[in-house]
């Protein structure tokens, strides 16, 4: 419904259309809410990384780059569905995304997606990167993309400028790069070169060891930078576990359960705990999560699901209880609409009079649909920017 929209609003007509759409929030519940959450939340052609990965492929619309051709090799390193898949279809493609809603939406299309970047023996002859915002995780992205690059292959990446895009040929400099290229356009960068013997690859090393995972918090939990607060407490989860209660027994999960601080911290202080499921949208943290709870051994049944959470999550039902803290990014009012699809599918998921505990920002008005999906919730706590539900089913 919503992948053929395209907006290109200036600001003031974007927050306009956000505050129009916070008016009509009561319009959309059931499966309504969760497609339009699911357009907001990057799984749909529109995304907030749209305008990264129009610029992406901008040079072979200008002709500054010839597109691959059909004997050619293209490994698409954070893919998504996109115009620019049409200039690159005919060569022999690879996609990889880490992030469920943009997975499912090249595979609901056709498209073979990987959920982990090539081993490095694999070569290419073209490698786009859609660029985080995450400097190390960049850095990494782009010294596999060189590593495996075949002789006088083209790496080509890109990023909105408010996501790293202007420090992008600097990256390249570091790396000896040569016959290198770059333009600007949609707000964002794009940076391309081939691969040459003046490649520095002590420094290819040194990136893909500072982007490869780690011991974190005293080598209590393994991760790896790229997942959202990689190498520390989420201040949200850590407040939710001072109200948590130690009597939680039965069937549970943690949604977007992360690296697995939360998952950890409830089986260790809710011995009864029999089944958890943790569920999360990126692919990495799924796995950490799995590899940690491994590691320090519990005794319940665990479930890893990597999942979108902004749509009814198959094989989620009857749950006893669910804890949660949902992505935000303050100041954006897409924000709204995603933790709301995450309450309406822990509502979809829990069984009659099972319990969802919840920490969110205190800017993000919940309490509504908490309300409308729960006969009964109450705000448990509210510190530091931050307020903790508990809601009944």
């Amino acid at each position: 419904m919503y992948q053929n929209v395209h907006l290109r609003f200036r600001f003031s007509k974007r927050l306009a259309f956000a505050v129009f759409l916070f008016e009509c929030r009561q319009n959309l519940n059931g499966e309504a809410l969760h497609e339009f959450s699911r357009f907001l939340y990057g799984s749909a052609k529109v995304s907030p990384m749209s305008k990264a990965y129009d610029t992406l492929f901008y040079p072979l619309n200008t002709g500054s780059l010839q597109p691959p051709g059909q004997d050619h090799s293209v490994l698409f390193i954070n893919a998504a569905l996109c115009d620019g898949l049409n200039l690159i279809k005919s060569a022999e493609l690879t996609l990889q995304q880490y992030f469920k809603p943009r997975a499912s939406a090249l595979q609901e299309q056709g498209y073979s997606v990987l959920s982990e970047i090539p081993k490095s023996e694999e070569t290419f002859d073209y490698i786009f990167v859609a660029t985080p915002k995450n400097k190390i995780e960049t850095q990494y992205l782009l010294a596999k993309g060189l590593k495996m690059l075949s002789d006088g292959g083209v790496l080509v990446c890109a990023a909105s400028n408010d996501a790293g895009g202007n420090r992008l040929a600097g990256f390249f400099e570091d790396l000896s790069v040569e016959n290198t290229g770059q333009e600007s356009k949609h707000k964002g960068r794009v940076v391309w070169g081939k691969n040459s013997p003046k490649i520095d690859n002590n420094k290819i090393e040194e990136w893909i060891e500072a982007g490869a995972p780690q011991n974190i918090l005293d080598g209590q939990f393994h991760s790896v930078p790229g997942i959202f607060g990689w190498n520390k407490i989420d201040k949200g989860s850590e407040i939710l576990v001072q109200s948590l209660p130690v009597d939680l027994s039965g069937n549970g999960a943690d949604f977007g359960c992360g690296y697995g601080y939360l998952s950890d911290h409830v089986l260790r202080h809710n011995p009864a705990i029999e089944n958890l499921t943790c569920v999360d949208a990126d692919f990495r943290a799924v796995e950490f999560c799995r590899q940690n709870l491994e590691r320090l051994g519990h005794k319940a049944q665990m479930r890893y699901f990597w999942e979108d959470l902004t749509r009814p999550a198959l094989g989620l039902r009857d749950i006893d209880w669910i804890v949660m803290n949902p992505p935000f990014h303050e100041g954006k009012a897409s924000d709204i609409y995603i933790g709301q699809a995450f309450i309406k599918t822990a509502s979809q998921s829990l069984r009659p009079g099972g319990t969802l505990w919840m920490v969110a920002n205190t800017g993000l008005p919940y309490e509504e649909i908490l309300k409308s999906e729960f006969g009964n919730c109450s705000k448990k706590h509210e510190k530091k920017g931050f307020k903790v539900y508990v809601a009944t089913k």
